[in-house]
């Protein structure tokens, strides 16, 4: 699925951001895929440089949005099921597991860079384990 963005620029097959080019903003959001009740893994493979314990380049999270009746999403009314902070320099992959428990759930999952450093996202993946 086609992820959004509303800052930094396409690099190959990344999407990246770079201080001093790039303002802070959303570099990856999305899909708003729906998922069926179940146990579900992700992954997000990035690229840091310029992070440190006291120099956070950016932050994740992956976000459920109950569906409503006219089957469109309220921002408002999402709920971030895993989060956390992206200071570590290198390449790597973020993962973890989320429960999905209801029916007609959309997915986003979020890559916030801060304004410093340099950040890309390779990949992000999300499967149905169960």
């Amino acid at each position: 699925a086609d992820m959004l963005s509303n800052t930094g620029e396409i690099a190959g097959s990344a999407r990246q951001a770079i201080e001093g080019k790039h303002q802070k903003g959303a570099l990856v959001y999305g899909p708003y895929q729906e998922l069926l009740i179940g146990d579900y893994s992700f992954e997000i493979t990035i690229n840091v440089r310029g992070g440190s314990s006291k120099n956070r380049v950016g932050k994740w999270e992956i976000v459920l949005y109950p569906l409503e009746k006219d089957r469109t999403i309220k921002p408002e009314r999402g709920v971030a099921v895993k989060k956390g902070d992206i200071t570590r320099n290198g390449k790597y992959t973020i993962s973890s597991a989320f429960p999905v428990r209801e029916k007609d759930i959309r997915v986003e999952v979020r890559v916030h860079y801060v304004g410093k450093g340099e950040l890309s996202v390779e990949r992000v993946e999300i499967q149905k384990i169960r």
